[in-house]
């Protein structure tokens, strides 16, 4: 357990700092190359002539925390500004955190080794909710007082951002301000702001005050979350910023995601029910296939990666996709490198892209299904038939794919046993028919493998699910053991999700600022890393919510009436509430909704303010 008495005082210069690692920590944690620094591509360790500065802090571990492109976005924007700086830190491992607290060596920059209080802000990246407590750990070993009204004048401000912030409650008592939405553009305004901190000209309460007026800024100090109407800040063209990073930092360890990353697209319009990601990044904005390609090509050169991944919430539906492939792959390919497309649909085109990539290399495939039956694909307006399905299967197998891992997730509203139990016939078929397609071409049978991913729903903010609870667990649990009861056949391979994680993960998503004290209770017993299965402590959490008057199940499946004011009522994604709640009777009908890219509009209220889809289409 990490002794949460020995918080670093955060006073230590970067010599002090480099010599206790030296001499007394990097020999003796596991993996010091997280914490070294002086990677191929960072930014020297001058502060000469700096204005601004920001520490951009990932509450996980550096191999997590160097994959996230949109981390990676922020640095480059802020270091190709002359005298502005950002730098790094991700979340010590629990070695290294008791070895910087026995030694009070405080939170620092990777590049220049400086203590996170020399620092301006603190920018910390809230990507899902299972970081809480790793937020919590940035903050407190930066120096800091944990909450934000136990901050002195000169203490940098602590800004949050990332997918997490359209709930920021649950952390409102330890943050000073939350950015909502894209952060491309904010960044600067926000950067702006720290310059005048810095330079005398605005007390930490000013700056606050400055940083509230920004669009898709939250300052819990200064808005009232009952009356405040924080309007998410979206970036209207990608093509506004470059597609490549003038500042790639390479990493000494290595990563979840070890290879270059291009987005291709941002946003999603399919309107599956239940992806609080679709709504909460609408509208779609393509970048130009030119700009994607010649990203990809001087990144992968520059940075040595041996594959090139083409990121989005759906990369098959980027317009301009199959010639961008027929181009770049073959490109790429003669100098070693892969490009792989990390998310596919379910139908034949998909199978024709992933066939064009995979002559470099080929890995599984993974279809999403979502559920078993169409009755709860149509619920959930994941615009998939079975027949879908097998068609892909079938063109993938016959591709000589072997292994097929197939997701679905339970839980979901209104459902039955069996729906449950048609996500075990779906496996079933594919595996039928993968074994059918081997023989057929002279090819073992017995080596296709199907697996399958059983999620559970969790109602997330801002989606037409967001007023229903999770289910209840020993309900969820009994769907389980029908499918562990069905499932047991060679070649099928069956994974579940985690009970405990599933609840504590809806309680924090869902929560209001009461879950601050659970959060910082957790936090002291020793909570960490809670998305990691070997670091998790559900005690500590049971614990906490136990002092706190709150029983986890309760919590976890706790709806809202429509009436209800929502915890994150005051946080706009864009998306009319009004147009959730028509979603949500249509699922309870079982009426599909199409996506406005192709159909007519939806009057969801995206594009209201001036912003729409942006489809380019291929190039000539």
């Amino acid at each position: 357990m990490v002794n949460n008495g020995n918080r670093p005082t955060g006073t230590d210069g970067p010599e002090t700092i480099k010599r206790k690692l030296e001499e007394k920590i990097l020999p003796l944690v596991q993996k010091p190359g997280r914490y070294a620094g002086g990677e191929l591509g960072a930014i020297g360790a001058s502060w000469d002539g700096v204005r601004a500065s920001i520490l951009l802090a990932f509450p996980d571990a550096y191999e997590v925390g160097m994959s996230y492109l949109g981390f990676k976005i922020l640095y480059d924007i802020v270091n190709s500004r002359k005298g502005w700086r950002a730098e790094r830190a991700y979340s010590p491992w629990p070695d290294m955190e008791r070895a910087m607290r026995n030694e009070g060596v405080p939170l620092y920059g990777l590049e220049s080794l400086s203590p996170a209080r020399r620092f301006d802000a603190v920018g910390i990246t809230l990507q899902y909710e299972l970081s809480y407590t790793n937020a919590l750990q940035l903050i407190e070993l930066s120096g800091m007082g944990l909450r934000s009204s136990e901050r002195k004048e000169d203490d940098p401000l602590v800004i949050g951002g990332g997918a997490c912030t359209v709930n920021p409650e649950p952390l409102a008592e330890f943050f000073d301000a939350f950015l909502i939405g894209d952060g491309e553009e904010a960044i600067a305004e926000i950067m702006g702001i720290l310059e005048m901190r810095r330079s005398g000209s605005l007390s930490r309460k000013r700056a606050l005050e400055a940083l509230s007026r920004l669009e898709g800024v939250y300052v819990p100090a200064v808005h009232d979350p009952s009356v405040a109407r924080i309007r998410r800040r979206v970036l209207d063209d990608l093509e506004r910023f470059p597609a490549g990073l003038g500042h790639e930092v390479v990493p000494f360890v290595e990563c979840v995601h070890d290879r270059t990353v291009v987005e291709v697209m941002r946003g999603c319009d399919r309107g599956c029910r239940f992806c609080q990601a679709g709504y909460i990044n609408r509208p779609v904005r393509e970048r130009k296939a030119s700009s994607v390609r010649a990203a990809a090509v001087e990144s992968s050169a520059r940075c040595g990666y041996d594959e090139v991944s083409l990121l989005s919430l759906s990369t098959a539906d980027y317009s301009a996709v199959g010639p961008l492939v027929d181009k770049m792959a073959p490109e790429l390919a003669a100098k070693g490198v892969a490009v792989s497309l990390p998310s596919l649909r379910i139908d034949a085109f998909s199978i024709g892209l992933a066939r064009k990539v995979a002559a470099h290399k080929r890995t599984g495939l993974t279809f999403a299904p979502e559920a078993g039956t169409q009755r709860m694909r149509d619920i959930i307006n994941k615009g998939v038939t079975e027949e879908d399905l097998i068609s892909a299967a079938r063109a993938a197998f016959e591709a000589g794919w072997e292994q097929v891992k197939l997701y679905f997730m339970i839980g979901l509203p209104f459902e039955a046993l069996e729906d449950v139990e048609g996500i075990a016939d779906l496996a079933f078929k594919v595996l039928a028919l993968g074994r059918e397609v081997a023989a057929g071409k002279g090819r073992p049978p017995s080596r296709i493998r199907i697996s399958v991913s059983v999620g559970t729903l969790i109602p997330k903010p801002h989606t037409p699910f967001q007023w229903l609870g999770l289910e209840r667990s020993e309900i969820t649990e009994g769907k389980k053991a029908r499918l562990r009861g069905l499932m047991k056949v060679k070649g099928i391979t069956l994974a579940l999700s985690d009970a405990f994680t599933s609840k504590l993960e809806a309680v924090l998503s869902r929560g209001t600022r009461a879950m601050s004290g659970v959060i910082e209770r957790a936090y002291r017993l020793g909570a960490r890393f809670d998305g990691w299965g070997e670091c998790i402590m559900p005690g500590h959490w049971l614990k906490a919510l136990e002092e706190a008057g709150m029983d986890l199940d309760t919590e976890a499946s706790r709806g809202f009436a429509g009436t209800e004011r929502l915890p994150w009522g005051h946080i706009d994604t864009r998306v009319k509430t009004d147009y959730l709640a028509m979603e949500l009777e249509n699922a309870r009908h079982g009426r599909p909704t199409g996506d406005c890219r192709f159909d007519a509009c939806n009057l969801c209220g995206v594009c209201e303010s001036g912003i729409g889809n942006i489809v380019r289409g291929p190039e000539e």
